[in-house]
């Protein structure tokens, strides 16, 4: 549940010029075990602490922990006074020679890092990722899709399981008004319907690593392929 003030202008206004200014995680590290290259919390931090400065912003995680899960209580704050509160809480698995207080750490860790590149609209690449240095990620399936060619964006493979978007963010608001602003500009119910006709759910009904994915996929090629789609053809 994501709570927030009552006024909430200046928070959307300077989270979306935040989110413009953000730069990609630089993927600093790689899994031995799936062989890819991850972006870590240090990086996805270096990545988002200037431009959430820069615009009167501050996004802390505190850790929790309840009933066998672990994650953090977020807040992001503006320096107005305005804010958005919400938890974050993913099951503890098991991991091989890595102790119960360990596994607590990394998914606290990896909540941490999920949650300030979602709310700053942060891309870094591959979300199957952390296997070792206290950033060790829950255990998940590796995703099987082909890598993407250098010149021909592939379109955004349907994610699974996970938290909901939640539409009344600021996060999403100002995603919109980034869709708006980008060149080519997009309308959002053109991209919908576009998701609908390649068999995926609409923004609103996405995950949020469908989400991402989907960002990360419209900033690398996709804005010009969704631009370019006509419903008449689908």
């Amino acid at each position: 549940m994501v709570t927030r003030s009552d006024e909430q202008a200046e928070l959307a206004a300077a989270l979306a010029k935040a989110q413009q200014a953000c730069r990609s995680a630089e993927k600093d590290r790689s899994n031995p075990h799936l062989k890819n290259k991850y972006a870590t919390l240090a990086s996805v931090i270096r990545a988002t602490r200037q431009p959430l400065g820069d615009h009167g912003l501050s996004l802390t995680c505190a850790p929790v922990f309840d009933d066998g899960r672990a994650g953090v209580c977020w807040t992001l704050r503006h320096a107005s006074g305005q804010y958005e509160s919400g938890v974050l809480l993913m099951p503890l698995g098991q991991a091989r020679g890595v102790n119960p207080s360990q596994q607590c750490g990394a998914v606290i860790s990896y909540a941490s890092r999920y949650v300030r590149m979602h709310l700053l609209a942060c891309a870094a690449g591959d979300d199957t990722d952390a296997a070792q240095d206290g950033d060790r990620a829950p255990a998940r399936k590796r995703d099987q899709s082909a890598r993407p060619q250098r010149d021909t964006p592939t379109r955004p493979q349907p994610g699974a399981e996970g938290p909901k978007v939640d539409t009344k963010s600021n996060a999403w608001r100002a995603w919109q008004v980034r869709l708006g602003d980008g060149h080519p500009a997009l309308k959002y119910e053109h991209l919908a319907a576009w998701c609908e006709a390649n068999k995926r759910p609409r923004p609103s009904a996405m995950t949020m690593h469908q989400w991402r994915q989907l960002q990360q996929w419209l900033d690398n090629g996709g804005r010009q392929v969704v631009a370019k789609w006509s419903p008449d053809a689908a």
